[in-house]
């Protein structure tokens, strides 16, 4: 009986760990209507929204298939889901630093209506 009380509480407390640890590290898709505004200097993707919030994306999903590059699109409104991700930095010896730096990417993208 007491086995079984054991192995129970363990089961029940892994089970939240991983439960509590997925959670963590999955990633929220944003919704987002904005004017494409072209590249920014730094070579990112600049979006305004109506309340002239500036979004920047570094990052395009492969399901995309519109070409934003090109300069036709500027001035054009979007609608787009996106989610913030990251990457780690390395040193000049190829070695983690344990720094992470986040970036945006477009999931998915077509001109509003």
């Amino acid at each position: 009986m007491k086995v079984k009380t054991i192995f129970l509480s363990l089961f029940l407390v892994g089970a939240t760990l991983f439960l509590t640890s997925t959670k963590a590290n999955a990633q929220r898709i944003e919704k987002l209507s904005a004017v494409y505004k072209g590249f920014t200097d730094d070579g990112l993707l600049k979006f305004v929204d109506d309340k002239k919030n500036t979004f920047l994306f570094s990052e395009i999903g492969d399901d995309v298939e519109i070409d934003i590059s090109d300069d036709e699109f500027i001035g054009t409104k979007f609608k787009m889901t996106w989610e913030e991700d990251s990457y780690e930095i390395y040193d000049d010896e190829d070695e983690p630093t344990g720094t992470f730096e986040k970036f945006n990417r477009i999931l998915t993208l077509e001109v509003a209506n």
